[in-house]
Parts: C-alpha cells; sequence; structure tokens
C-alpha cells in the first residue's frame, strides 16, 4: 500500500508561503483589464505564485479574488477565483438641501463633498457624518 500521508515539511502557515494584497483601480478600468498579464507588468516582482489579491474599484462596483499562477517580469497570470457585482449594494451618495452632495469615491478619496456641478470641493473624510458635518458648515 502506498503512503498517502503529507509529509510535515509540506506544512506552513499561509502567512509564511503567500502574501495577501489589495488593489484599487480606478473606475474607467473593468474586471476584463485586471485579468490581462501586462495589466500587472510594472509591479509584477511585488507577485509570487500562490498569493492573493482582491481587487476593487474606487465607485464600489466591483470586486475581484484573484490567485497568481505565474509571473514574469513582463506580466502576471491571474487565476481569477471569485467575481461579484456591487454595484448598487452600497450606498454611493446623498443629495443635500443646500445643492452639496455627499459621495463616496473610494478607499484613496473616500467620503467627498462635491457642488452641485459634480467637482469636488473637499475629501478624505474618514466617515460620512464627517463630511456631511462639511456641508452643514459651508452652508
Amino acid at each position: 500500500m502506498t503512503d498517502k500521508r503529507i509529509l510535515a515539511n509540506r506544512v506552513a502557515l499561509a502567512e509564511m508561503v503567500r502574501q495577501q494584497w489589495f488593489v484599487t483601480c480606478p473606475d474607467h478600468m473593468t474586471p476584463d483589464d485586471v485579468l490581462q498579464p501586462e495589466f500587472w507588468a510594472h509591479v509584477a516582482s511585488r507577485f509570487r505564485p500562490y498569493d492573493e489579491v482582491t481587487v476593487g474599484n474606487d465607485a464600489c462596483a466591483w470586486r475581484l479574488h484573484l490567485c497568481v499562477a505565474d509571473v514574469w517580469s513582463a506580466g502576471v497570470r491571474m487565476i481569477e477565483l471569485s467575481r461579484a457585482e456591487l454595484a448598487g449594494a452600497l450606498e454611493k451618495s446623498t443629495e443635500e438641501a443646500n445643492g452639496l452632495k455627499i459621495q463616496w469615491r473610494g478607499p484613496n478619496a473616500r467620503w467627498s463633498v462635491l457642488d452641485a456641478a459634480g467637482q469636488v470641493l473637499q475629501s478624505g473624510f474618514a466617515k460620512k457624518e464627517d463630511a456631511l458635518a462639511q456641508t452643514i458648515n459651508a452652508a
């Protein structure tokens, strides 16, 4: 009978053998863009096979969970583990009586105050309530 048990040296904490990454894309990029190997060319040296990458866009419209399959100097081949369409699942904006709008603009710009024309007046609020307070102060 063949020995089917795994050897002890093949078992390790995940943190020791792979990395987890989170990437935020601008709104004009699509999940299909992210799956192109050349998309990752300028950061390919950061990845190793079996790394896991979560990718979303600034508007929180979609999210991908990827696994690194192959890395070379000109790109990274990612395998799609899961895809979620989040459009409409998250509250995006609230209109205010004074014509200002509060909008979530992704993990970089965060909650932002926009004027009626859509120009950003102030961004970077960690909480929606803080951005709302700014609109009250601006009135």
